[in-house]
């Protein structure tokens, strides 16, 4: 929800029709909508599935940083990955 405020071609969406187009997009769901938000070069298809990768790939890096934290893993890993500012 917050990384499709920051992509053109997305942040144009309200945050409940990127919910739909995502849900149709990435998990199948042909019943919420979503196709209605998709548009004809499928260029919006294109840029939820490179957020997908993201996600992905920071979920990984996240696993990896605890598995080296808890003593799991012994791959250094000396950083954590988040979209999370400190305050």
């Amino acid at each position: 929800m917050v990384l499709h405020k920051y992509v053109e071609g997305l942040n144009g969406l309200k945050d409940d029709e990127f919910a739909k187009l995502w849900n149709y997009v990435v998990n199948g769901d042909t019943s919420g909508g979503g196709d209605q938000f998709m548009d004809k070069k499928k260029e919006r298809e294109a840029l939820c599935k490179r957020i997908l990768i993201v996600i992905k790939t920071a979920n990984k890096i996240r696993e990896a940083y605890k598995a080296f934290r808890t003593g799991q893993s012994a791959d250094i890993v000396e950083f954590v990955f988040s979209h999370a500012r400190d305050h």
